[in-house]
């Protein structure tokens, strides 16, 4: 048994996108993939926030110190700077 769908404009569509913001594709409804496909729409991929971009490079400066894996950026940041390695 099969429920009808009400038609949504294509706007309607992408409104209710947001309501999936930080989800993957397939995160998403069967029902609204099944929309996104049928209606050749395609969403604009999100950039990082400046957030998530300071977050990103503090995390993975202290996994390359954490396995010892300098770059000559973090021999400056020590010899020209005085800064003190973090996992001496």
């Amino acid at each position: 048994m099969s429920k009808m769908m009400p038609y949504h404009s294509n706007d309607h569509i992408i409104k209710m996108l947001g309501k999936y913001d930080e989800q993957t594709y397939d995160q998403l409804p069967h029902y609204l993939k099944q929309q996104l496909q049928i209606r050749n729409l395609y969403v604009k991929r999100r950039g990082p926030t400046d957030i998530e971009r300071l977050e990103a490079h503090a995390d993975a400066k202290e996994h390359r110190l954490m396995n010892k894996e300098r770059t000559i950026e973090d021999f400056k940041d020590k010899y020209l700077r005085g800064k003190k390695f973090l996992f001496d």
